[in-house]
């Protein structure tokens, strides 16, 4: 494998993962995501470091000098729809039918479409959820619906 396609592939799983964490998949489905995008294009001895603000992977390639790359995670707002549009193209990679060019523009549509609630319907899902906790706890209907 050359530099350029190493790169490349590297940046893909490396997008990919920082994708996934944005919004809300976990830590251990990031990682076991990143390493089978990785083992798609051959890149078999990686290491995926995650922290809560920053993704680390490294390819140990033989004769050559190991590629590292960070990216900074920023977390945005739960998005399962997302979530699940960037876990198809990671299963589409994987299954080997995906060039890394091909999968990094079918990767910025999935990033760039717009939100499926507005942020008012989101607010007004958690509120529910949090009356219904209130509930859950032994509350009423005024501790359900006065949040502090």
């Amino acid at each position: 494998m050359n530099d350029l396609t190493a790169h490349s592939a590297l940046g893909l799983a490396l997008r990919i993962g920082e994708s996934m964490l944005a919004v809300g998949a976990p830590a251990a489905d990031v990682t076991a995501t990143v390493l089978r995008v990785a083992g798609a294009y051959g890149m078999l001895s990686c290491h995926v470091d995650i922290t809560f603000t920053s993704i680390t992977v490294s390819y140990d390639r033989e004769g050559a000098v190991p590629l590292t790359a960070v990216r900074i995670v920023r977390t945005s707002r739960a998005d399962y729809t997302r979530l699940q549009g960037i876990t198809d193209l990671a299963r589409a990679v994987a299954a080997g039918g995906v060039d890394v060019e091909e999968a990094h523009r079918r990767l910025d549509v999935v990033v760039s479409a717009p939100a499926t609630y507005r942020r008012t319907v989101d607010a007004l899902g958690w509120a529910g959820v949090a009356g219904c906790f209130g509930f859950l706890l032994g509350g009423g209907w005024l501790e359900a619906c006065w949040q502090h």
